[in-house]
């Protein structure tokens, strides 16, 4: 019976490939909507090009090797680095909304400040996580564990809190 589950949910092996690169190729082109709509908020605000819009060719960059590494092989690094993609363009659409909103009366300015620094402070840990998963997406040996966890963790400080620093 849980064979037949399995396969009702996932379908054949073909099908759920075919879904796995519908989905990576979806959050592709995501990261890239997000990351024209960062511009357009931008510029349209009389924002000039800066150091912060040089994120961009990063964010595709991450975003079009992890889609071609999840689509091809199913591997966590391949998510991950398409993820760290959809995260860094998030990251600079709330960063351009958030600047141009006391110029341009646009509402929600405070939540969306609150939501950039939130995802800010989950997505920048995140980039050192594929140094540590390389090659084959899995940590290098178990006396890696520690270091993969307080990586996961995100920014909460040193084990032990800031009192042992």
């Amino acid at each position: 019976m849980p064979h037949q589950l399995r396969d009702r949910w996932l379908g054949t092996a073909r099908a759920s490939q075919g879904r796995v690169r519908w989905l990576a190729g979806m959050l592709l082109g995501l990261t890239v909507v997000l990351l024209v709509l960062s511009l357009v908020i931008g510029f349209s605000g009389g924002e000039t090009w800066n150091v912060v819009f040089a994120f961009i060719p990063v964010a595709i960059a991450f975003a079009v090797v992890g889609a071609l590494v999840a689509a091809r092989t199913g591997n966590l690094l391949g998510w991950l680095l398409l993820g760290m993609g959809a995260g860094v363009a998030v990251v600079l659409v709330l960063r351009a909304y958030a600047e141009r909103v006391p110029a341009a009366g646009l509402p929600g300015a405070a939540w969306v400040a609150w939501a950039f620094t939130v995802v800010l402070w989950v997505t920048a840990p995140l980039l050192v996580l594929p140094l540590l998963l390389f090659p084959d997406g899995r940590l290098p040996s178990p006396r890696w564990r520690p270091a993969g966890r307080g990586w996961g963790r995100g920014p909460s400080g040193p084990p032990g809190g800031p009192e042992r620093a």
